[in-house]
């Protein structure tokens, strides 16, 4: 019974470290598509692919609302204009 709480409390810690490296595994590949591909419209996708996969893979709510927020001052930072910094003034953000 110890042994098991060990491992579920240790398991626990580790999931703050996958949310932050699919997060910025996520942001990344978004790097390579604007800067290759070009393809903007996606972006938006591959982070709510992101906040879905910290969902799945951690428990409780709030690591997934963490990733969603976090999602969200992303793309508007890095991949709306003007790129790099906040803008919530544009209407189509």
């Amino acid at each position: 019974m110890f042994v098991a709480s060990i491992k579920k409390g240790f398991i626990r810690a580790k999931e703050p470290g996958i949310t932050a490296l699919i997060l910025l595994m996520f942001f990344g590949i978004c790097l390579l598509v604007q800067q290759v591909l070009n393809i903007h419209p996606l972006i938006p996708m591959f982070f709510t692919l992101a906040v879905f996969l910290v969902s799945k893979y951690t428990s409780g709510y709030f690591l997934g609302i963490f990733a969603s927020l976090v999602s969200v001052l992303a793309v508007n930072y890095a991949f709306t204009f003007p790129h790099f910094r906040f803008n919530f003034t544009i209407s189509e953000n």
